[in-house]
């Protein structure tokens, strides 16, 4: 029987999804495990196993902890973890426009594939950026940064959506592409 994400301890969800995200290298991962006293007593014992069993030091070894890792989170609870990663790197974003159009590119198809919440930042800014025709550089780069700030702004609206519990994201089928959403927002 396997635990559901609920009864794990919030650290150790964490460091799951930080996996699952690609924000923890695989040898970080590897030296957790083995360190850890926690991950064996609240884990099923042939899922430790199955996280011990891995040969880390194989080229597959991605491909199959991300197998193992999510079949024991919470597809909506990582995604919205996910998401509010996004809002978060968003929001602090130093690094030039193009990872804030990345971003908002991302936003637009987290809309598309059911995450309603998501309307504002993924129709009026994602769609707008992913749309844009522009003959040089320059216009781009003005075009976007004049976005930004409402788009900022619309982003912390949806950060503390998920923060409250205002608006989440479902579990979903294995495989799928689609989302499914709570939202209880009021309409304004």
């Amino acid at each position: 029987m396997q635990l559901s994400t609920r009864s794990l301890p919030e650290d150790v969800k964490l460091k799951f999804y930080a996996v699952l995200c690609g924000d923890e290298s695989i040898n970080d991962f590897e030296q957790w495990l083995y360190s850890s006293k926690q991950i064996e007593a609240v884990l099923h014992p042939d899922d430790y196993l199955n996280l011990l069993s891995l040969d880390y030091s194989s080229s597959l070894v991605r491909v199959n902890l991300i197998g193992i890792l999510e079949n024991l989170v919470s597809s909506g609870e990582y995604e919205t973890y996910r998401v509010k990663q996004m809002l978060r790197d968003f929001l602090g974003q130093t690094k030039g426009i193009e990872s804030s159009v990345k971003l908002l590119t991302e936003f637009y198809d987290l809309y598309c594939r059911g995450v309603s919440f998501l309307d504002s930042l993924g129709l009026n800014y994602g769609l707008s950026v992913v749309c844009l025709d522009v003959d040089s550089l320059a216009k781009r780069e003005r075009y976007v940064e004049s976005l930004l700030p409402d788009a900022k702004r619309e982003a912390r609206k949806v950060l503390h959506y998920l923060e409250n519990g205002t608006v989440k994201i479902l579990n979903t089928e294995q495989y799928s592409y689609y989302f499914r959403c709570l939202d209880h927002r009021r309409s304004d």
